[in-house]
């Protein structure tokens, strides 16, 4: 396999419409996305999955602060949700596997120990079951903001 990029049939260089794309796509989303004064966001994800992207750079577009959570957090539910609380995070992106295990430790509802300034849910990894959804909604996201997101558009092949 060659290292040179292949020539498209426009004659463009493969590796600069990829890049084209991508930065297309970001600041479209970038556009789209409304944060509201005095938001924290953090990352969580490691740089291995996609999420890491959105989480990082996401609100480094908008100039909002972001936390940076080691992968140590990753399996301590407790001290999690206490540095989320904390540094007061509004918004998250986690796997629906984590928004049921917070689910299952929570007595009643999220506040776990509290976690009022978190607004913005968002699952991306894996499905999200619609009883898990229902079960949030029931009794974690009183206070969460439900936004329609954007239509979902399919990108071009790379």
């Amino acid at each position: 396999m060659s290292s040179t990029p292949r020539a498209r049939r426009d004659g463009r260089k493969a590796s600069w419409a990829r890049t084209a794309r991508r930065s297309t796509v970001w600041s479209g989303c970038a556009r789209r996305i409304r944060f509201e004064p005095r938001e924290v966001c953090c990352a969580k994800a490691s740089l291995n999955f996609v999420d890491s992207i959105w989480e990082l750079f996401g609100p480094l577009l908008k100039g909002v602060p972001t936390v940076l959570l080691p992968a140590a957090l990753n399996y301590d539910l407790d001290a999690f949700t206490r540095t989320l609380a904390r540094f007061r995070v509004t918004r998250l992106v986690l796997v629906p596997s984590l928004l049921r295990t917070m689910l299952e430790t929570a007595d009643g509802d999220l506040d776990l120990p509290d976690l009022k300034d978190l607004k913005h849910w968002v699952t991306s990894g894996e499905p999200l079951p619609t009883s898990l959804a229902d079960e949030f909604l029931k009794r974690g996201a009183p206070r969460a903001a439900a936004e329609p997101l954007p239509a979902r558009r399919r990108m071009p092949p790379m």
